[in-house]
């Protein structure tokens, strides 16, 4: 968007867009890959013991949009999304960026998998495949968006030099993203992400249960992963309003998130709302979080 503001935007291409001031005869949309996994006819099990599904969708979404990098200074792409793309930008002499909003891949790695190992996840976190693609993108970038100090350690602590590598903190338009007016004295608690142990979602489910708030509630909004509901030893909740059974809501909607389908159910004292998208992960709603 400040590429935009500024005049320096050529083309964006993504899988699918929403509406944000950025014309749409910039947008190049790469349609048909979000779900690209389930096309194929490969074992549910197999596919979440093998990490294929962001695999499989992230290189299929590369692949088609590789054909749509034009003639322009300078390619930015997502890590995990961007080494057939950037390799094509190199053939046109552009100077590539890549944006890796975690740590570096084997540090997250390490990490996730020790989380997994600890919830009882009979799976690693990510596919080999998308591992030693992540790493080849952070090779051949000739900058390195990172988005902390303690990111940028990371990476330099495995092989990236230093002087290759830009922080950028995530900052927010105050004008766009602005608290609506409060209808309710409910101390709320909103999360806005996937639900899925990398996220640490199972520290914040535990704290909630923890703090045992009276009239409280705790929000979470995105899609919970697929293979939560395998975690051993992660927080138990009863699916269920306070009645005992599990309630759709009509939609929540406000200035920044719309979510499909609510199902609201009790832990500890106070309440939890999960919004989601109707989707397998929703139904775990009432099983052991991972």
């Amino acid at each position: 968007m400040a590429a935009h503001r500024v005049g320096r935007l050529s083309s964006v291409i993504a899988p699918d867009f929403a509406p944000s001031g950025i014309p749409d005869s910039l947008i190049h949309t790469v349609a048909g890959t979000n779900n690209i996994a389930s096309r194929f006819k490969i074992p549910y099990r197999i596919r979440v013991k093998l990490g294929l599904d962001f695999f499989l969708m992230d290189n299929a979404f590369d692949l088609k949009a590789r054909k749509l990098v034009g003639d322009a200074d300078i390619f930015h792409g997502w890590s995990h999304q961007a080494l057939f793309s950037m390799k094509a930008a190199h053939r046109r002499r552009m100077k590539t960026v890549v944006e890796r909003p975690n740590m570096h891949p084997l540090e997250q790695a390490r990490l996730v998998n020790a989380e997994y190992e600890k919830y009882g996840f009979g799976r690693k976190s990510q596919c080999p495949g998308e591992l030693t693609k992540t790493i080849r993108e952070l090779e051949l970038a000739d900058r390195v968006i990172v988005c902390s100090e303690l990111a940028k350690q990371s990476h330099v602590e495995n092989g990236i030099a230093p002087d290759k590598i830009r922080v950028i903190n995530y900052g927010v338009d105050a004008e766009v993203f602005a608290p609506g007016t409060r209808k309710d004295d409910v101390f709320r608690v909103v999360y806005c992400g996937m639900v899925c142990l990398r996220k640490g979602a199972q520290y914040l489910l535990q704290a909630w249960k923890d703090l045992n708030l009276p009239d409280a509630e705790l929000w979470l909004i995105g899609v919970v992963l697929a293979g939560c509901r395998e975690a051993d030893g992660g927080v138990s909740a009863p699916a269920g309003g306070e009645d005992g059974g599990a309630r759709e809501l009509p939609p929540r909607t406000g200035g920044v998130v719309s979510a499909g389908k609510c199902v609201c159910f009790s832990i500890g004292r106070g309440r939890i709302w999960l919004g989601g998208d109707g989707g397998d992960g929703l139904r775990c709603a009432g099983d052991r979080f991972g």
